[in-house]
């Protein structure tokens, strides 16, 4: 059905709304159904639900909670925009409020093997200069840094953390992939937070991800989120290694790390959860989740 046509349909039914509106306040403070209504309108009047007139109507409905017809020509029903809303991820009421800990490339230390140390101009005119780690896939050994992050204390724990790398490929690069590998251990800080303690015990995980990178030019920014999320807590620990895989990697020029980023989810809420305060009288406050502060 064309657009065109559809507009009209629409036009029709909401004049036909209109016109049964005043005949259903005519009908209520006269009595019968004027005459000049037709037959059709009629049989809409004596319809006896919602369900029934919208047939007499010919306006088509899909009852569907995953949308996936993808109609452009029925009606959804309330109960399945509803359903499809909430089955949505993504930022509003109800979903995770992300928070973000990010590590500059000079927070992070050079192992036995380091990567170089350069820099890079950025922008047309060439006086930014991007300080980075520059990686050698060609070094035939794993380039290496080191660093650590403490997880704060407000993560929610039922989410587990997220990890990014922020990188670009050199302005040499022409073809090949980059394989980015983080190995990673969780210990806890003492007693009070866990049992894992001891410094000498654990095994590490690895996780990593390849990149090919379309040109030499853009920035990069790699998820290793899915599936490789990181299971930390609380006042937790996570040490760090972050290194190129040079037996797995094909490219033809360095790879430029200017910083690594963990995500965590929080638990407390975000003004879209309902923590705003709607008004303050003498000594309470009211906010948007309706709980009520007192003060004596």
């Amino acid at each position: 059905m064309g657009g065109k046509e559809r507009d009209n349909r629409m036009k029709r039914t909401l004049l036909m709304i209109a016109v049964l509106a005043a005949c259903l306040c005519s009908a209520a403070s006269a009595g019968p159904v004027p005459p000049f209504v037709t037959i059709f309108m009629r049989g809409l009047l004596d319809d006896r639900d919602a369900e029934t007139g919208r047939e007499t109507l010919g306006v088509p409905i899909k009852d569907e909670d995953d949308m996936a017809s993808d109609s452009d020509t029925h009606i959804a029903t309330q109960q399945s925009i509803k359903a499809y809303a909430d089955s949505q991820a993504g930022p509003g009421t109800g979903n995770v409020v992300w928070h973000e800990i990010r590590t500059d490339f000079t927070l992070t230390k050079k192992g036995a093997t380091p990567p170089g140390e350069e820099s890079e101009a950025i922008g047309a005119s060439g006086n930014l200069l991007a300080y980075n780690y520059a990686f050698n896939p060609s070094a035939g050994t794993d380039e290496e840094v080191f660093w650590h992050i403490v997880i704060p204390s407000d993560i929610d724990e039922s989410q587990n953390v997220q990890f990014y790398l922020g990188w670009w490929p050199d302005s040499g690069y022409g073809s090949g992939d980059y394989r980015w590998t983080l190995e990673y251990l969780v210990r806890d800080v003492d007693d009070m937070y866990g049992t894992d303690i001891d410094r000498t015990a654990g095994v590490p995980t690895v996780i990593y991800e390849e990149v090919t990178p379309t040109n030499a030019t853009d920035l990069i920014e790699t998820p290793f989120y899915d599936p490789n999320t990181i299971d930390a807590n609380k006042n937790q620990v996570v040490f760090c290694r972050l290194s190129l895989d040079a037996s797995e990697s094909s490219a033809d020029d360095d790879g430029h790390v200017y910083y690594a980023m963990f995500q965590y989810a929080v638990n407390t809420p975000g003004q879209t959860l309902g923590d705003r305060m709607l008004f303050e009288d003498g000594d309470s406050m009211l906010f948007e989740d309706g709980s009520v502060m007192t003060f004596e």
